[in-house]
């Protein structure tokens, strides 16, 4: 009787230590998300774990009783050196080994099991254990300092077995934190490899395929020396042109200017004010140094190297249908992987 009852007792001990893990080893918000899809051991579990501190309050009490009643049982039958060992294989079992274990099917089965009990209890004591802790507590500390705190985060969130944000949102996000730290030095082009249009040139097709072979949408406009930009020509505006234009008639005569130690943040919003596509970057002794292109800022913000499996956006039918039946929900309810891994 004696032994069994000591084995019972330790047995508690470990049982309260292993589900109080299980109320704690997933995010409230993330616990609460499965509980509204449908996935039953969420929805038990979220019962008791709703209840925060007073949950893991009422369980390490439960496992502090039955670790005294253990102990006394222990020290009572027992000669002193077999109490002393015992007692610290509970103790390292209980309050070591379990809480740097994983969580185990066992420990989730009895934690939904006692699920009900305990928010029943939990009830009733709630509100006398949240009046003793209302006192403000200060606020965890982010771990985060610099903006390469936040991408080294981003970085063990795709690592993550249970990820579930897309690999393209999450290399977005690193490009926006380090968007924010770049300049405008770090991604224009340089003044000696700006292609240029003289203000004397004449649009012809002889000139117009050059300006393709180029690859790039939009020309600064110089008079005289390359030094003197005067507008802008925009190659898009020539498609289709059947005759032979002036780039004076072409050009706009509008010129915006950019600092070259502007951030990408300042000059996205400069984007956003004036809807301009290049910008003549300057130094600050308002010397000509190269020129920079919405294209190649949004370039430094989204990425090219990413590719999607769909293209067809040329295609109404297609595109219209790209969600019909194709969206895929997360079905917490049919999980049939555990709680936690």
């Amino acid at each position: 009787m004696y032994i069994a009852l000591t084995l019972i007792l330790a047995l508690l001990v470990i049982l309260f230590i292993s589900i109080a893990k299980v109320y704690r080893s997933v995010p409230l918000i993330e616990l609460k998300r499965r509980a509204r899809n449908g996935h039953e051991p969420a929805k038990s579990i979220y019962r008791v774990a709703g209840y925060k501190r007073s949950s893991q309050f009422l369980l390490l009490f439960l496992a502090s009783i039955a670790s005294a009643g253990f102990f006394i049982l222990s020290t009572l039958r027992s000669p002193i050196w077999v109490a002393f060992i015992v007692d610290v294989t509970l103790i390292w079992l209980a309050y070591i080994w379990v809480p740097r274990s994983p969580v185990n099917v066992i420990s989730q089965w009895f934690a939904q099991v006692l699920a009900k009990p305990l928010a029943w209890l939990l009830q009733y004591i709630h509100p006398i254990i949240n009046s003793f802790s209302k006192k403000k507590t200060k606020p965890k500390h982010t771990g985060i300092y610099e903006n390469s705190d936040i991408v080294r985060l981003l970085s063990a969130q795709q690592k993550q077995n249970d990820n579930r944000v897309d690999d393209f949102e999450l290399e977005l996000l690193k490009r926006v934190v380090d968007f924010a730290d770049k300049k405008v030095l770090d991604v224009m082009t340089p003044k000696r490899k700006v292609y240029g249009v003289s203000i004397e040139d004449t649009l012809g097709p002889i000139v117009l395929s050059e300006l393709h072979k180029t690859k790039h949408s939009y020309f600064p406009v110089y008079d005289g020396k390359e030094e003197n930009i005067i507008g802008v020509l925009s190659i898009v505006s020539l498609t289709g042109i059947k005759r032979s234009v002036s780039v004076s008639e072409a050009m706009s005569p509008v010129v915006y200017y950019i600092n070259e130690e502007q951030t990408l943040g300042q000059v996205l919003r400069v984007v956003n004010r004036t809807a301009q596509e290049l910008f003549v970057v300057i130094n600050s002794d308002q010397e000509y140094t190269g020129i920079v292109t919405a294209r190649e800022v949004l370039k430094e913000l989204v990425g090219e190297t990413i590719t999607e499996e769909f293209d067809q956006y040329d295609n109404r039918e297609l595109v219209s249908s790209i969600f019909s039946g194709g969206a895929k929900e997360l079905n917490l309810a049919e999980d049939t992987t555990e709680l936690v891994e």
